[in-house]
């Protein structure tokens, strides 16, 4: 462990101050080296040991209430230049009462930290792999297998639900959704999941296809977490690098309302009225490299054969024109001029009609 990490890791447990009911003092829920007691919360890192390449560790809060109740997991920074997650979980955690909280709540601050200091975008910065391609991991893989495994081994294992929280990242704008494996998992499993994706508030939900049979096929965080018979949604709000309150907001509104579902605090949750459902996805890619313009941004309703943005040069020479390929809703289009031959510049969402 180089020193850095092992400074990181000397701050051992960072306790609330709140004191545990004597009678309870013994009822303690830990990960790695990170223990809080019965109506306490404790921040720590669990640590990721060097491989054949370097070590890293994984900031996580334990919030263990008062009462018994489930373990729900909440995931950020997966891509490490997704900051709307990371920092909408710091400003929830002060909201986190674990006096008034039954159940355990378990804060992935930044699950990619080599990819958070890289400020890199959707893969990591040491082995090039995708983090959120990488699971359930490998404890002899490279960097970002092994962030994986640990996330498998001791997050997801030990909750009841997970939450798997992205943006767009640095180089997308993107439209606010959560989404679930609608054909993944048990009947009761994928009920609950949508249950949960309503209950966050936002009013669009995109049914993710992906349909794998083992956590070894999942490779995705929520798909792994379903592949192991827990609920999972994934939430994606904010992009473009931005410092964005009003995504902040969101989630964390979004999180309180979920915990409120999840009887895990007192009162009423706030879930979308009436969720408008994304059936299916198209995906338009650039045939060239070069710069990409963009026409128009995403949350916009456009039709078949609209101007999605176009392609020039590096002398500034319009070489492509992109175009939808079907009318829906602009869930994601790229922000940012580089582009890379076959690379997806846009994701266009397409409506269930049946859901409205």
């Amino acid at each position: 462990m180089n020193t850095k990490i092992a400074r990181h890791a000397a701050v051992a447990v960072l306790a609330a101050g709140i004191t545990a009911p004597a009678a309870q003092a013994d009822e303690s829920f830990a990960i790695g080296s990170v223990s809080a007691a019965r109506g306490t919360k404790a921040s720590g890192v669990l640590t990721v040991p060097a491989g054949v390449d370097q070590a890293t560790f994984i900031p996580i809060t334990i919030v263990h209430g008062a009462t018994a109740g489930p373990v729900l997991a909440l995931v950020a920074g997966v891509h490490g230049s997704e900051y709307s997650p990371i920092l909408s979980l710091q400003q929830v955690l002060p909201r986190l009462d674990p006096r008034e909280i039954s159940g355990t709540i378990i804060l992935v601050h930044v699950a990619n930290v080599p990819a958070f200091l890289g400020r890199t975008i959707y893969t990591g910065p040491v082995d090039g792999k995708n983090l959120n391609r990488s699971y359930p991991g490998k404890a002899d893989g490279t960097i970002s297998e092994r962030i994986a495994y640990r996330i498998t081994n001791d997050i997801i294992t030990r909750a009841d639900y997970v939450v798997d929280i992205h943006s767009g990242d640095a180089n997308e704008d993107l439209r606010p959704w959560t989404g679930y494996y609608a054909r993944h998992g048990t009947p009761d499993v994928i009920a609950r999941s949508r249950e949960m994706a309503i209950a966050f508030g936002f009013d669009h939900i995109v049914l993710l296809p992906q349909t794998p049979t083992t956590p070894a096929e999942a490779i995705y965080t929520g798909a792994t977490a379903v592949a192991l018979g827990k609920p999972s949604f994934d939430v994606e709000c904010g992009g473009l690098g931005a410092v964005d309150p009003e995504a902040f907001g969101r989630i964390s509104g979004g999180v309180m309302s979920l915990l409120r579902h999840l009887h895990m605090l007192p009162g009423a949750p706030a879930p979308a009225a009436a969720p408008i459902v994304v059936a299916t996805r198209s995906y338009v890619a650039s045939d060239v490299g070069g710069s990409f313009s963009r026409q128009g941004r995403a949350g916009d309703q456009i039709e078949a054969g609209a101007a999605i943005g176009y392609i020039t040069d590096f002398f500034g020479n319009r070489v492509a024109d992109l175009r939808a390929p079907k009318g829906g809703v602009v869930l994601s289009v790229l922000g940012t001029p580089p582009v890379r031959e076959g690379e997806t510049v846009a994701v266009i969402g397409h409506v269930d009609q049946t859901s409205r």
